[in-house]
């Protein structure tokens, strides 16, 4: 069993400042988040807001881009060219990395959101611009993305440091990509399911497919979704079920926060 993992959770995802009372109890539970930046979700005033609650608990604090479909949260897949898609990632991961400097607490990595981060996923060009568009921003940043991915072969590849993402509530294929949200059971709700399937991916470094077949997997970083329900709840008995079992949570070394 691994003796530490980062926990990490899409926070911003609202244009209302009362939901930031949500997120910002979650920040008791997790050691990296990952801030919409005023795409598919969020503005200006949230995305300082949740920089200024993170950043003095020394929480890693990540860059999540998206394509511009705020209709769909994210959720629908773009056709875009790879300039178009280069701006599009400059302007967002720049806009969140200009109010951390501002506030004294610096983006450490990028995580793409929803159809962008599916795409990158089994798609190596798209891997590829958002790996080059990251390094050209600045090759200091990590990325993350699913354990196992073309994301993450980029990244390595164009000498960016990466970080492997495994998800204990959602539903895997045998090739290792996430079962679509628009099917039946994709994402997990019960606690005690995820918690039993995440110390399962922690000891084995595997998680069952919906097919049956055991697909290895590098779980560096887990992550829990603000907008499941009874997210609070879950990112509370994850935490405390690590620790229970030895395990420390905290952010990958070079995320700028960690102990």
């Amino acid at each position: 069993m691994q003796q530490r993992v980062d926990l990490n959770c899409d926070l911003g995802e609202t244009d209302l400042s009362p939901n930031l009372d949500r997120d910002g109890e979650i920040l008791r539970y997790v050691s990296s988040i990952n801030i919409a930046c005023g795409v598919h979700a969020g503005n200006e005033k949230i995305m300082r807001a949740l920089i200024r609650m993170a950043g003095p608990r020394k929480i890693a604090i990540g860059a999540h881009p998206s394509y511009p479909d705020r209709s769909n949260f994210g959720r629908q897949s773009m056709e875009m060219s790879s300039h178009d898609l280069t701006k599009l990632l400059v302007e967002q991961i720049g806009a969140l990395r200009t109010i951390g400097v501002e506030e004294g607490f610096p983006v450490g990595y990028v995580k793409p959101h929803g159809a962008l981060y599916n795409a990158a996923c089994d798609d190596r060009a798209i891997a590829q611009t958002i790996a080059l568009a990251v390094r050209e921003i600045d090759p200091g940043l990590r990325l993350m993305g699913l354990s196992g991915s073309f994301l993450l072969e980029e990244g390595n590849r164009l000498g960016l440091t990466t970080i492997s993402e495994v998800f204990a509530d959602r539903q895997y294929h045998r090739d290792g990509q996430l079962v679509s949200r628009s099917k039946p059971n994709a994402v997990l709700h019960d606690g005690d399911e995820i918690i039993h399937r995440l110390l399962k991916m922690l000891e084995h470094q595997t998680v069952r497919s919906i097919e049956g077949d055991e697909v290895s997997i590098q779980p560096d970083s887990i992550c829990i979704h603000s907008d499941t329900p009874g997210a609070l709840a879950i990112a509370k008995q994850i935490n405390e079920s690590l620790r229970k079992h030895g395990i420390e949570v905290g952010a990958q070394a070079g995320s700028l926060f960690h102990s």
